[in-house]
């Protein structure tokens, strides 16, 4: 059975990029065997990244455009979702309070299965048939927590995000780099860290920060549950 990939995010905004390192997880990068192990597990943990407020640059339309360069969650939910009733590709009143409810949810440790998203898009304003990978929707759990773990997606300025009566179109944007972050994966040295070691000790409610006592990542599984 494959091993699932699982992903570790950033739930302070005290602590910067590069300073957790997640050194127990193997092959270790600067130990491995690089004809014979696959490549290596060991890195750091990245900061979410900055989510333009979508709310100055796209005009409704129709159709929907950008003026400038998005990038970030709010970037990838208004590309990839559209209204489960209308079709429509959703705006910034629902999509800035969307992405950063999503955000929010990382950073406080609860779950982010589909679930979850859809009810936060439903709660932002999207109608109740809003489904993050069902409808004329193009989202994906999977992409939604890797952006969450260090991946940035961007959507160009002047890009248009819908037709001539506002119906939601393919998507435009993209990831930046797929080697942003390294695909991590529920090996036995990630069970291990994470249930005892490193991984949990970054999860626990004391750990400390220049001072500051709070968990320092939330870990998820492939389908948004909790590790």
């Amino acid at each position: 059975m494959a091993q699932q990939q699982v992903y570790v995010v950033m739930a302070r905004t005290d602590i910067p990029s590069g300073v957790l390192q997640m050194t127990e997880l193997k092959p270790n990068d600067s130990q491995r065997n690089y004809i014979y192990e696959p490549p290596g597990q060991t890195q750091y943990v990245k900061n979410i990244p900055t989510t333009t407020v979508l709310a100055p640059i796209v005009a409704a339309g129709p159709p929907v455009t950008t003026s400038r360069v998005s990038e970030g969650m709010g970037a990838y939910l208004i590309d990839n979702v559209a209204e489960g009733t209308t079709g429509l590709t959703l705006l910034p009143a629902v999509i800035d309070p969307a992405a950063a409810a999503v955000i929010a949810a990382a950073q406080a440790g609860t779950v982010l299965d589909l679930a979850a998203i859809n009810a936060i898009l439903v709660g932002a304003g999207a109608d109740g048939a809003t489904d993050l990978t069902a409808g004329g929707s193009t989202g994906s759990v999977a992409d939604v927590l890797g952006i969450l773990a260090g991946r940035v997606y961007v959507v160009p300025s002047g890009s248009v995000l819908s037709d001539g009566g506002g119906l939601f179109v393919a998507p435009v944007g993209s990831f930046q780099n797929n080697d942003e972050i390294k695909q991590l994966y529920e090996t036995s040295a990630f069970r291990i860290s994470n249930g005892d070691g490193q991984i949990a000790g970054f999860k626990r409610a004391d750990f400390d920060y220049l001072g500051t006592e709070a968990p320092a990542v939330t870990v998820y599984a492939a389908d948004g549950t909790l590790l």
